[in-house]
């Protein structure tokens, strides 16, 4: 029962990911902020039948603090998120997590006119395409709103924020 409350406490404070792996046992996926081998965060897994706590995956060149971002789980069975800083631009990256392969990979580099310094979470739309903003970057540099085809690997900038009509989202859309 102690183990019981304590899954339950985890799950009203920290956005876990649910993942059934191929023992049925539950798996719970979360980011950190910080922390991890390289210091940029990591993404943390949790086996509830062991009651383990590891990092599936630690951010370091490729991407830093993915905590600004919820992971979501899309229809091919992939995590996907965001991470505020690093990769090749320090602007921020877009991945995906198989947590089936425990195969992590960097889908797209922020460079600053495309968006930089996502701070919210990706949303799948039924197009199956994932939509997400960035705090800052594009030709106004207070963000963007993007799309991305995990089925392409196709990045699209949709729209520049302005200022008149806001800037440097924080949310989700």
């Amino acid at each position: 029962m102690k183990t019981k409350n304590l899954l339950w406490l985890g799950i009203l404070l920290f956005p876990f990911i649910f993942f059934w792996n191929e023992a049925n046992a539950q798996v719970l996926f979360t980011t950190t902020s910080s922390g991890g081998a390289g210091g940029g965060g990591s993404i943390a897994k949790y086996d509830a039948s062991t009651q383990l706590l590891s990092a599936a995956h630690n951010f370091e060149l490729e991407g830093t603090s993915p905590a600004y971002s919820k992971l979501i789980q899309a229809n091919d069975g992939k995590l996907y998120g965001m991470t505020y800083g690093g990769g090749i631009n320090n602007a921020g990256v877009i991945f995906s997590y198989d947590p089936g392969t425990s195969t992590y990979s960097k889908l797209k580099d922020f460079s600053g006119t495309d968006g930089a310094n996502p701070w919210g979470s990706l949303i799948q739309a039924s197009d199956g395409k994932l939509y997400g903003m960035t705090y800052g970057g594009g030709i106004n540099n207070v963000g963007v709103i993007f799309s991305y085809n995990p089925g392409t690997s196709t990045f699209s900038k949709l729209k520049d924020f302005s200022g008149t009509d806001g800037k440097y989202p924080t949310g989700s859309l």
